[in-house]
């Protein structure tokens, strides 16, 4: 995260904790050193599973699993639905899926209210980038001899 987007989360946990629509939970080792940590959004019978960082030892002592079994088991019996938020990322599907969630897809509608011709440049430009990254790329590895 940038430090202009970290400044934002900051900002609005510190928002949601002070309205009571926030918890932060975090499990420590032996030595009092911080592994992992979740912010969970609690509203209308539902609880966001916001935001998460783990350390490479608490990755390592399974800290985020710990975490979110733990919320799980103190709000059983609850009625509560665990939106984990989603990802594109197939390995945190496994291990979502591994506490028992289903994919649910959202429909999107989408309004371009751009100029016609404005459109047109952004999807030129859209499908251009990649091809300019891609030569851009390959003229940091080239080096010319004097």
């Amino acid at each position: 995260m940038s430090d202009k987007q970290y400044s934002l989360l900051l900002k609005l946990l510190n928002m949601l904790i002070s309205k009571g629509l926030c918890e932060v939970w975090g499990v420590y080792d032996g030595n009092n050193q911080l592994m992992g940590g979740v912010t969970w959004v609690l509203s209308n019978n539902k609880a966001v599973f916001l935001f998460s960082a783990v350390s490479e030892s608490g990755r390592k002592k399974g800290a985020m699993p710990y975490l979110v079994d733990s919320f799980i088991k103190e709000n059983t019996g609850k009625n509560m639905i665990l939106d984990f938020e989603g990802s594109n990322d197939e390995n945190l599907g496994r291990f979502y899926a591994a506490f028992g969630s289903k994919k649910v897809f959202y429909p999107r509608i989408y309004f371009n209210y751009l100029p016609f011709y404005t459109r047109i440049a952004v999807k030129i430009y859209r499908n251009l980038r990649p091809v300019y990254e891609k030569i851009n790329r390959w003229g940091s590895r080239i080096s010319i001899a004097k």
